[in-house]
Protein backbone atom coordinates (compact mmCIF):
# COMPACT_ATOMS: atom_id res chain seq x y z
CA UNK A 1 0.00 0.00 0.00
CA UNK A 2 1.16 3.53 -0.86
CA UNK A 3 0.18 6.20 1.67
CA UNK A 4 -0.16 9.75 0.35
CA UNK A 5 -0.16 12.78 2.63
CA UNK A 6 -1.72 15.77 0.86
CA UNK A 7 -4.59 18.24 1.09
CA UNK A 8 -7.88 18.34 -0.76
CA UNK A 9 -6.96 21.46 -2.75
CA UNK A 10 -3.83 19.95 -4.32
CA UNK A 11 -4.75 19.08 -7.91
CA UNK A 12 -1.24 17.71 -8.54
CA UNK A 13 -2.06 14.84 -6.20
CA UNK A 14 -5.27 14.19 -8.16
CA UNK A 15 -3.28 13.80 -11.38
CA UNK A 16 -0.74 11.42 -9.85
CA UNK A 17 -3.53 9.32 -8.39
CA UNK A 18 -5.12 8.99 -11.84
CA UNK A 19 -1.92 7.30 -13.03
CA UNK A 20 -1.68 5.10 -9.95
CA UNK A 21 -5.17 3.84 -10.75
CA UNK A 22 -4.11 3.06 -14.33
CA UNK A 23 -1.08 1.18 -13.00
CA UNK A 24 -3.31 -0.73 -10.54
CA UNK A 25 -1.17 0.36 -7.60
CA UNK A 26 -3.01 0.38 -4.24
CA UNK A 27 -2.94 3.69 -2.39
CA UNK A 28 -4.58 5.63 0.41
CA UNK A 29 -4.75 9.41 0.22
CA UNK A 30 -5.09 11.45 3.41
CA UNK A 31 -6.07 15.10 3.28
CA UNK A 32 -7.69 17.03 6.10
CA UNK A 33 -9.29 13.70 7.10
CA UNK A 34 -5.84 12.67 8.40
CA UNK A 35 -6.99 13.29 11.98
CA UNK A 36 -10.47 11.76 11.60
CA UNK A 37 -9.03 8.56 10.10
CA UNK A 38 -6.42 8.06 12.79
CA UNK A 39 -6.18 5.24 15.34
CA UNK A 40 -3.14 4.76 17.59
CA UNK A 41 -2.76 1.64 19.72
CA UNK A 42 0.23 1.95 22.04
CA UNK A 43 -0.19 -1.60 23.38
CA UNK A 44 0.21 -2.98 19.85
CA UNK A 45 2.68 -0.31 18.71
CA UNK A 46 0.46 0.32 15.73
CA UNK A 47 -0.90 3.30 13.80
CA UNK A 48 -3.88 2.87 11.47
CA UNK A 49 -5.57 5.16 8.95
CA UNK A 50 -9.13 4.27 7.94
CA UNK A 51 -8.46 0.79 9.33
CA UNK A 52 -5.24 0.29 7.33
CA UNK A 53 -2.32 -0.62 9.58
CA UNK A 54 1.15 0.85 9.18
CA UNK A 55 2.29 -2.75 8.64
CA UNK A 56 0.43 -2.71 5.30
CA UNK A 57 2.16 0.49 4.15
CA UNK A 58 5.40 0.10 2.19
CA UNK A 59 5.73 3.52 0.50
CA UNK A 60 4.81 7.04 1.63
CA UNK A 61 4.59 10.05 -0.66
CA UNK A 62 4.72 13.21 1.43
CA UNK A 63 3.13 15.72 -0.93
CA UNK A 64 1.68 18.24 1.55
CA UNK A 65 1.39 18.58 5.31
CA UNK A 66 -2.13 17.55 6.35
CA UNK A 67 -3.80 20.52 8.00
CA UNK A 68 -6.36 20.11 10.74
CA UNK A 69 -8.39 22.83 8.96
CA UNK A 70 -7.97 24.37 5.53
CA UNK A 71 -7.32 28.13 5.27
CA UNK A 72 -10.95 29.15 4.80
CA UNK A 73 -12.15 26.93 7.67
CA UNK A 74 -9.48 28.30 9.99
CA UNK A 75 -10.48 31.83 9.03
CA UNK A 76 -14.13 31.13 9.88
CA UNK A 77 -13.26 29.37 13.13
CA UNK A 78 -10.93 32.17 14.22
CA UNK A 79 -13.86 34.59 14.05
CA UNK A 80 -15.91 32.43 16.43
CA UNK A 81 -13.49 31.29 19.13
CA UNK A 82 -10.58 32.76 21.04
CA UNK A 83 -7.30 32.82 19.12
CA UNK A 84 -5.56 31.04 22.01
CA UNK A 85 -7.84 28.05 21.38
CA UNK A 86 -6.78 28.06 17.72
CA UNK A 87 -3.14 28.08 18.77
CA UNK A 88 -3.76 25.20 21.18
CA UNK A 89 -5.52 23.12 18.49
CA UNK A 90 -2.65 23.72 16.08
CA UNK A 91 -0.06 22.74 18.70
CA UNK A 92 -1.93 19.55 19.56
CA UNK A 93 -2.30 18.56 15.91
CA UNK A 94 1.38 19.28 15.28
CA UNK A 95 2.31 17.02 18.21
CA UNK A 96 0.27 14.17 16.74
CA UNK A 97 1.78 14.69 13.28
CA UNK A 98 5.34 14.68 14.63
CA UNK A 99 4.73 11.47 16.57
CA UNK A 100 3.17 9.72 13.57
CA UNK A 101 5.84 10.81 11.10
CA UNK A 102 8.63 9.79 13.49
CA UNK A 103 7.02 6.40 14.13
CA UNK A 104 6.53 5.75 10.41
CA UNK A 105 10.08 6.84 9.65
CA UNK A 106 11.39 4.28 12.16
CA UNK A 107 9.53 1.49 10.32
CA UNK A 108 12.35 -0.04 8.29
CA UNK A 109 10.00 -1.49 5.66
CA UNK A 110 8.64 1.93 4.64
CA UNK A 111 10.28 3.96 1.85
CA UNK A 112 9.61 7.69 1.48
CA UNK A 113 9.26 9.88 -1.59
CA UNK A 114 9.95 13.23 0.07
CA UNK A 115 10.17 12.95 3.84
CA UNK A 116 8.77 15.56 6.24
CA UNK A 117 12.07 15.30 8.11
CA UNK A 118 14.05 16.34 5.03
CA UNK A 119 11.92 19.37 4.20
CA UNK A 120 14.09 22.46 4.38
CA UNK A 121 11.93 25.47 3.60
CA UNK A 122 14.49 27.83 5.15
CA UNK A 123 15.76 29.78 2.14
CA UNK A 124 18.70 31.18 4.09
CA UNK A 125 20.01 27.67 4.73
CA UNK A 126 19.31 26.73 1.11
CA UNK A 127 21.39 29.64 -0.18
CA UNK A 128 24.21 28.88 2.25
CA UNK A 129 24.45 25.25 1.09
CA UNK A 130 24.06 26.17 -2.60
CA UNK A 131 26.94 28.64 -2.35
CA UNK A 132 29.08 26.07 -0.54
CA UNK A 133 28.42 23.56 -3.36
CA UNK A 134 29.56 26.05 -6.01
CA UNK A 135 26.28 27.53 -7.22
CA UNK A 136 25.94 31.27 -7.67
CA UNK A 137 23.32 33.07 -5.59
CA UNK A 138 22.06 36.67 -5.81
CA UNK A 139 23.70 39.22 -3.48
CA UNK A 140 21.50 38.76 -0.41
CA UNK A 141 20.99 40.69 2.83
CA UNK A 142 18.90 40.57 6.00
CA UNK A 143 17.78 44.08 6.94
CA UNK A 144 15.54 45.67 9.57
CA UNK A 145 15.67 49.40 8.84
CA UNK A 146 15.05 51.88 6.06
CA UNK A 147 18.59 53.19 6.51
CA UNK A 148 20.04 49.75 5.73
CA UNK A 149 17.78 49.41 2.70
CA UNK A 150 18.80 52.82 1.41
CA UNK A 151 22.49 51.95 1.69
CA UNK A 152 22.04 48.63 -0.16
CA UNK A 153 19.86 50.23 -2.85
CA UNK A 154 22.55 52.82 -3.53
CA UNK A 155 25.13 50.05 -3.91
CA UNK A 156 23.16 47.30 -5.67
CA UNK A 157 20.39 49.13 -7.51
CA UNK A 158 16.93 47.59 -7.51
CA UNK A 159 16.16 44.98 -4.86
CA UNK A 160 13.52 42.30 -4.41
CA UNK A 161 12.13 40.87 -1.20
CA UNK A 162 10.48 37.53 -0.51
CA UNK A 163 9.67 35.36 2.52
CA UNK A 164 12.56 33.57 4.22
CA UNK A 165 10.48 30.41 4.36
CA UNK A 166 7.06 29.44 2.97
CA UNK A 167 4.54 31.84 1.51
CA UNK A 168 1.19 31.91 3.30
CA UNK A 169 -2.24 33.32 2.52
CA UNK A 170 -3.24 36.25 4.71
CA UNK A 171 -6.97 36.75 5.29
CA UNK A 172 -8.03 40.38 5.49
CA UNK A 173 -11.57 41.75 5.20
CA UNK A 174 -12.93 38.50 3.68
CA UNK A 175 -10.11 38.35 1.13
CA UNK A 176 -7.17 35.96 0.86
CA UNK A 177 -3.98 37.83 0.00
CA UNK A 178 -1.13 35.71 -1.35
CA UNK A 179 2.54 36.52 -0.95
CA UNK A 180 4.89 36.94 -3.90
CA UNK A 181 8.37 38.14 -4.71
CA UNK A 182 8.17 41.94 -4.63
CA UNK A 183 10.30 44.66 -6.20
CA UNK A 184 11.75 47.37 -3.93
CA UNK A 185 12.60 50.60 -5.72
CA UNK A 186 10.84 53.19 -3.58
CA UNK A 187 11.36 53.76 0.14
CA UNK A 188 8.53 56.25 0.68
CA UNK A 189 6.06 53.75 2.13
CA UNK A 190 8.60 51.79 4.17
CA UNK A 191 8.82 52.48 7.94
CA UNK A 192 12.09 53.46 9.60
CA UNK A 193 12.32 50.06 11.30
CA UNK A 194 10.65 46.70 10.75
CA UNK A 195 11.07 42.98 11.44
CA UNK A 196 14.13 41.37 9.82
CA UNK A 197 13.50 40.81 6.11
CA UNK A 198 15.33 39.11 3.25
CA UNK A 199 16.28 41.35 0.33
CA UNK A 200 18.25 40.43 -2.77
CA UNK A 201 19.74 42.30 -5.68
CA UNK A 202 17.39 42.14 -8.64
CA UNK A 203 19.11 40.15 -11.39
CA UNK A 204 18.50 41.15 -15.00
CA UNK A 205 17.52 37.78 -16.41
CA UNK A 206 17.27 36.19 -19.83
CA UNK A 207 14.88 33.57 -18.50
CA UNK A 208 13.94 31.50 -15.46
CA UNK A 209 14.31 27.75 -15.03
CA UNK A 210 12.06 25.52 -12.94
CA UNK A 211 13.67 22.12 -12.45
CA UNK A 212 11.83 19.12 -11.12
CA UNK A 213 14.03 16.41 -9.60
CA UNK A 214 12.92 12.90 -8.75
CA UNK A 215 15.09 9.91 -7.81
CA UNK A 216 18.14 11.11 -9.74
CA UNK A 217 16.31 12.44 -12.82
CA UNK A 218 15.98 16.10 -13.84
CA UNK A 219 13.08 17.62 -15.79
CA UNK A 220 13.77 21.28 -16.51
CA UNK A 221 11.57 24.00 -17.96
CA UNK A 222 12.76 27.26 -19.48
CA UNK A 223 10.34 30.10 -18.73
CA UNK A 224 10.53 33.10 -21.06
CA UNK A 225 8.35 35.95 -19.89
CA UNK A 226 6.61 38.47 -22.09
CA UNK A 227 7.11 41.10 -19.41
CA UNK A 228 10.75 41.07 -18.34
CA UNK A 229 9.94 43.56 -15.59
CA UNK A 230 7.92 40.93 -13.70
CA UNK A 231 9.97 39.49 -10.82
CA UNK A 232 7.67 36.53 -10.06
CA UNK A 233 6.90 34.34 -13.10
CA UNK A 234 3.92 32.73 -11.33
CA UNK A 235 1.89 35.89 -11.95
CA UNK A 236 2.13 35.38 -15.73
CA UNK A 237 0.17 32.14 -15.33
CA UNK A 238 -2.95 34.24 -14.94
CA UNK A 239 -2.90 35.46 -18.56
CA UNK A 240 -0.71 32.68 -20.08
CA UNK A 241 1.79 35.31 -21.23
CA UNK A 242 4.97 33.26 -20.61
CA UNK A 243 6.50 30.75 -23.00
CA UNK A 244 7.56 27.34 -21.64
CA UNK A 245 10.21 25.15 -23.26
CA UNK A 246 11.85 21.86 -22.32
CA UNK A 247 15.40 22.64 -21.20
CA UNK A 248 18.56 20.64 -20.52
CA UNK A 249 20.66 21.98 -17.68
CA UNK A 250 24.45 21.63 -18.00
CA UNK A 251 25.62 18.48 -16.22
CA UNK A 252 27.87 20.59 -13.99
CA UNK A 253 24.85 22.52 -12.71
CA UNK A 254 22.80 19.34 -12.28
CA UNK A 255 25.59 17.74 -10.24
CA UNK A 256 25.84 20.78 -7.97
CA UNK A 257 22.07 20.75 -7.45
CA UNK A 258 22.25 17.03 -6.65
CA UNK A 259 24.85 17.78 -3.99
CA UNK A 260 22.62 20.46 -2.46
CA UNK A 261 19.61 18.12 -2.40
CA UNK A 262 21.76 15.39 -0.89
CA UNK A 263 22.70 17.67 2.02
CA UNK A 264 18.99 18.09 2.74
CA UNK A 265 18.22 14.38 2.07
CA UNK A 266 15.72 15.28 -0.65
CA UNK A 267 14.87 12.69 -3.32
CA UNK A 268 12.08 14.75 -4.91
CA UNK A 269 11.90 18.52 -5.19
CA UNK A 270 11.41 21.58 -7.40
CA UNK A 271 14.32 23.99 -7.83
CA UNK A 272 14.19 27.57 -9.15
CA UNK A 273 17.08 29.20 -11.00
CA UNK A 274 17.55 32.13 -13.35
CA UNK A 275 19.99 32.68 -16.19
CA UNK A 276 21.30 36.24 -16.27
CA UNK A 277 22.18 38.34 -19.30
CA UNK A 278 25.72 36.91 -19.25
CA UNK A 279 24.55 33.30 -19.28
CA UNK A 280 25.32 32.62 -15.60
CA UNK A 281 23.12 30.13 -13.73
CA UNK A 282 21.94 31.61 -10.44
CA UNK A 283 20.28 29.52 -7.74
CA UNK A 284 17.15 30.98 -6.16
CA UNK A 285 15.49 28.38 -3.95
CA UNK A 286 14.29 24.83 -3.38
CA UNK A 287 10.61 23.99 -3.06
CA UNK A 288 10.47 20.44 -1.62
CA UNK A 289 6.72 20.22 -2.19
CA UNK A 290 6.50 22.87 -4.92
CA UNK A 291 4.05 22.98 -7.80
CA UNK A 292 5.00 21.19 -11.01
CA UNK A 293 1.65 20.81 -12.78
CA UNK A 294 1.72 23.89 -15.01
CA UNK A 295 5.24 23.13 -16.24
CA UNK A 296 4.14 19.57 -16.95
CA UNK A 297 1.04 20.82 -18.77
CA UNK A 298 2.73 23.39 -21.00
CA UNK A 299 5.63 21.07 -21.95
CA UNK A 300 3.74 17.77 -22.14
CA UNK A 301 6.33 16.18 -19.85
CA UNK A 302 3.72 14.33 -17.77
CA UNK A 303 5.57 14.80 -14.51
CA UNK A 304 2.55 13.40 -12.68
CA UNK A 305 3.12 10.14 -14.59
CA UNK A 306 6.82 10.20 -13.66
CA UNK A 307 5.88 10.51 -9.99
CA UNK A 308 3.39 7.66 -10.27
CA UNK A 309 6.03 5.50 -11.98
CA UNK A 310 8.53 6.32 -9.22
CA UNK A 311 5.98 5.34 -6.58
CA UNK A 312 5.16 2.15 -8.47
CA UNK A 313 8.86 1.24 -8.69
CA UNK A 314 9.35 1.88 -4.97
CA UNK A 315 6.23 -0.18 -4.20
CA UNK A 316 7.44 -3.14 -6.28
CA UNK A 317 10.99 -3.15 -4.89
Amino acid sequence: MILIFSNKADTSTDLVISWLKKFNVPFLRLNEDFYDSLEIDFSENNISFHGISQKEISVIWFRKTPAIFDDSEMHNISKKINNNVNIFIEKESKTIREYIFKTLRESSHIKWLTSPFSLTQNKLMQMQVAKKEGLEIPPSFIVNSKEQLKSILEKEGELITKPMENCVNIFFKERAIGMKTTLINNLNNIPDSFAPALVQKRINKKYEIRTFYILGKFFSTKIVEKDFNEVDHRLSLIDFSSRYEIYNLPKEIENKIKNVLSVFSLNCSSIDLIVDENGNYIFLEINPTGQFTYHSFFNNTYLEKEIALALKTMYNE
